[in-house]
């Protein structure tokens, strides 16, 4: 995207945004506030390898595991210190606060409930999970080339030639897809081409044993 794209731009803003935050609560003098800001940066330093470092695979979620907790952390820091703010002088919590935290708490815990019952349906099978996959990757070859061993497996190999040939029309052109596709050839009676697929994988990787068998 253009530096001067509306959504650069709003990126930028909002990025200014959390580093003023960051700034702001490092500056308050209780020392939770300034482990949120601590771990606010924190996210972004810990996402710095993967911003540089390419993936190889369209999402490795261990990736996140260590920026995520900055997430918790916050949380935390934010249950514990909102009571607090509207408090006596003698630092009780009025009642007010509880309630909003409570409900705030309960929304996370309902949201990420009802995500765990959405994502259960996505992996209920292979099929299932890289039919989402490609769906949200289209440009993916490698996402195609699992759905179609997927639908292999599960004995509709019309849909898996497909998911095939259109990891190949995506470049993905890998021996694993060449053996796969040989497989389904072979299975579906088309020996000749099986063969000639066999063939382009002996001819990159001559200790490919399936490709002999």
């Amino acid at each position: 995207a253009s530096i001067s794209s509306i959504g650069t731009i709003r990126s930028f803003l909002f990025l200014a945004v959390i580093a003023a935050l960051a700034y702001y609560l490092f500056r308050k003098s209780q020392k939770s506030w300034r482990a949120a800001s601590f771990f606010i940066l924190w996210f972004f330093i810990t996402l710095i390898p993967t911003s540089i470092i390419p993936l190889v695979a369209v999402l490795q979620e261990n990736r996140g595991y260590l920026p995520g907790m900055a997430f918790a952390v916050i949380a935390a820091v934010v249950i514990e210190r909102v009571p607090l703010l509207s408090g006596n002088k003698g630092g009780r919590p009025g009642p007010l606060p509880f309630v909003l935290s409570s409900i705030v708490l309960g929304g996370i815990i309902f949201s990420f409930s009802l995500a765990v019952v959405e994502r259960n349906q996505v992996w209920r099978n292979d099929v299932s999970l890289w039919s989402d996959v490609v769906k949200k990757y289209p440009r993916s070859g490698q996402a195609y080339a699992a759905l179609g061993l997927a639908y292999y497996d599960s004995g509709n190999m019309e849909a898996a030639l497909q998911a095939y040939q259109t990891a190949n029309g995506l470049g993905y052109s890998t021996s694993n897809l060449y053996l796969n596709l040989g497989a389904l050839y072979q299975k579906t009676g088309r020996r000749s081409e099986a063969e000639e697929l066999y063939k382009k994988v002996l001819e990159a990787d001559p200790s490919a044993v399936s490709a002999y068998i």
